[in-house]
């Protein structure tokens, strides 16, 4: 189940995890810092725009509100991200130690963990999978 988390997102939004625990859920944690997480980010930016009936969060950690923001506009990011300096919320949801980590979570319960960079090819089929169980 989605742990309970209140915080803020990166275009200072307040930001309630439990508003996003139903249906399907794609959530990727990233930093803007992070190598792969810039060569996946077009590949989450398709998925989404692929994925109508899913929605897409982001998790932004060890990072600054001003590097977190123009990474979101390099990239065109379509979905909100919630700010996580101290990767509190991403350690409640994956024990991976560093982004890039992506989850699929159905009606509040994390059905799919993928770690490292991918791609839309793979959240699709993640999200089918996660779905169908």
């Amino acid at each position: 189940m989605m742990p309970d988390y209140t915080g803020r997102t990166t275009d200072g939004s307040p930001f309630d995890l439990g508003d996003h625990t139903e249906g399907t859920v794609v959530i990727n944690v990233w930093g803007s810092w992070c190598g792969p997480c810039r060569e996946e980010a077009p590949e989450l930016v398709a998925a989404a725009r692929s994925l109508p009936d899913a929605r897409f969060l982001g998790i932004d950690v060890q990072d600054s509100e001003t590097n977190a923001r123009a990474f979101e506009k390099e990239f065109g990011i379509p979905y909100p991200s919630v700010l996580d300096p101290t990767s509190q919320l991403a350690g409640r949801l994956t024990d991976a130690v560093s982004p890039p980590v992506t989850l699929v979570a159905v009606d509040g319960h994390v059905r799919t963990q993928i770690l490292g960079a991918t791609n839309a090819e793979q959240i699709a089929c993640a999200v089918r999978e996660a779905e169908a169980a």
